[in-house]
Order: structure tokens, then sequence, then C-alpha cells
């Protein structure tokens, strides 16, 4: 979030509304893809929900491998 903010111009009240949500609970991807851990989906599909909810208008998944389309091409149609 700290290098989030370093690259938005402006002082605090000219910022955006930044929400972050961590949540280590959400399966290993990796393994998921490689077809020997639990389905992610749908723990970020509730992850989604609690930004959507909150007011987020646009969502960022900074994770590699939530990129790949068996996670992110599901998680599209949600939002």
């Amino acid at each position: 979030e700290q290098m989030l903010l370093e690259r938005l111009p402006g002082h605090d009240q000219q910022l955006p509304t930044i929400i972050s949500l961590n949540d280590g609970g959400i399966p290993d991807r990796s393994n998921f893809l490689l077809g020997i851990g639990a389905d992610p989906v749908p723990r970020m599909q509730a992850n989604l929900q609690i930004l959507e909810t909150a007011g987020a208008s646009v969502i960022c998944v900074p994770c590699n491998t939530a990129c790949a389309p068996a996670i992110l091409g599901r998680l599209r149609p949600s939002t």
C-alpha cells in the first residue's frame, strides 16, 4: 500500500479511497493449478463481495497465479 501511495500525486485530501484486504486463508493458487490443492475461487469471490460492499469500484489482485485463466476467468463474472 505504501508503494501505491508514493506513486499517487497530491496531498492526503486529493488521494482516492483505498481499501486493502489481505486474506491468508485463501488456498494456495499454485497447488490448485497443479491439481493438488483446494479451489481458491470461492474464498476470493467472498472477498470480492466484501470489497464491493465496502464501496470498492476498482479491485486489484496482486498475485501472479491468480491471473491464470482457471482462476481470474472465474472471478471476473463474479463482480
